[in-house]
């Protein structure tokens, strides 16, 4: 039975669309989007991985990852935002995944000195797309610091997530197209070859929005390139691999 829960101003209790699974969100920040599900698809999860979701917002990653796989042995969520990681606290008893599923209000940088070194088999990580220097704007400072570089930057990411994750260990993140580059310099440089990426369209008629990617720790040098994986057909409906996924389907 799920244990009763009490909202705070701006907040609702959003659908997972997953058996009765549910996730708080407030209006004050952005809600999860379609990015942070195909994340947690991208790369599959085997029995007994221990995961950490960094920059994990509300707890979306971990959720969805608990609520396909219930046998994972743990999953730790970091966020330095205090609001959002309290409504991954509550989100995560409401749903009764508090003997897996264990959120942390930290700094993404201090998490190898906390947890220790390669503790984890694999990183899920749906960070800030921009970097500081796009630009200010008239975002809130909560919105800002979800969307903009402000704690931690591409090359905190993943020289920390190389520090975490064990030998043959995974990472994988989504991000912004134009980032590619920087993310396989980045990732080779940390030890962490590049072994599966996959660019998401909108429609099959415009440019790339979204790029999934995964890195092996010490893994060798052999990327494959997925299919392109398109969300919307002609008439703004949803693809068939778009609702495979939201069904729990791998692709």
């Amino acid at each position: 039975m799920k244990k009763d829960i009490i909202l705070k101003e701006n907040e609702s209790l959003d659908e997972l669309q997953i058996k009765d699974y549910k996730i708080i969100q407030s209006g004050n920040h952005f809600k999860f989007s379609i990015d942070a599900v195909l994340l947690s698809h991208f790369s599959p999860v085997k029995k007994n991985t221990v995961v950490m979701d960094m920059c994990s917002g509300t707890g979306i990653v971990a959720l969805l990852l608990y609520a396909h796989n219930h046998q994972l042995k743990r999953i730790d969520c970091v966020e330095i935002q205090k609001d959002l990681f309290e409504m991954c606290v509550r989100s995560v008893r409401y749903n009764e995944m508090d003997k897996i599923v264990f959120p942390y209000n930290m700094d993404l940088r201090d998490t190898p000195g906390y947890f220790g070194y390669e503790k984890y088999d694999m990183i899920f990580c749906n960070p800030p797309y921009l970097p500081l220097s796009a630009g200010e704007t008239s975002l809130t400072e909560e919105k800002r610091i979800a969307r903009f570089e402000v704690f931690g930057n591409l090359n905190d990411i993943i020289t920390t997530s190389s520090k975490l994750i064990k030998n043959k260990g995974k990472l994988v993140l989504s991000h912004r197209p134009e980032r590619f580059t920087d993310i396989v310099s980045l990732m080779r440089e940390n030890k962490i070859e590049p072994k599966r990426c996959q660019f998401v369209h909108s429609q099959l008629s415009k440019p790339a929005n979204i790029l999934l990617i995964e890195g092996i720790k010490n893994g060798k040098p052999n990327m494959i390139i997925e299919p392109p994986l398109i969300v919307y057909d002609e008439n703004n409906n949803y693809t068939s691999n778009i609702h495979k996924i939201y069904k729990g389907d791998l692709l």
